[in-house]
């Protein structure tokens, strides 16, 4: 899977290091995915976004994604799927507010978009 993904490179046999993914390899639905599953787990539906970048088992940290990376997967979310998430930037507080609640529509709605 890390090598599917590009998580994982192989520099020589035995040897590998991470690298973050080129974008077109995770689709921002599935970087969606991660976050409401994480948030139906935990049955938490406000998150800082600095907690997206760095937290165990969310997308920023899985993926070895940047930041800057993980700012532009949220907003492209926000922007092209406004009823997944909602972000707050106010007064420095920056968060994500997780509007939908089941992580198997996210998936459907990826593969509706995939046929």
């Amino acid at each position: 899977m890390g090598n599917d993904f590009r998580l994982l490179i192989e520099e020589k046999k035995g040897y590998f290091r991470k690298e973050e993914p080129p974008e077109r390899y995770i689709h921002p639905l599935i970087f969606a995915y991660a976050i409401i599953d994480w948030a139906k787990e935990h049955n938490e539906w406000v998150l800082p976004i600095e907690y997206i970048k760095k937290g165990e088992c969310l997308p920023g940290k899985s993926f070895n994604f940047s930041g800057k990376q993980v700012d532009k997967y949220l907003n492209t979310i926000h922007e092209n799927y406004p009823q997944i998430i909602n972000i707050s930037r106010d007064a420095g507080l920056n968060k994500v507010i997780i509007q939908a609640k089941e992580p198997s529509e996210i998936l459907k709605r990826y593969y509706q978009q995939a046929r």
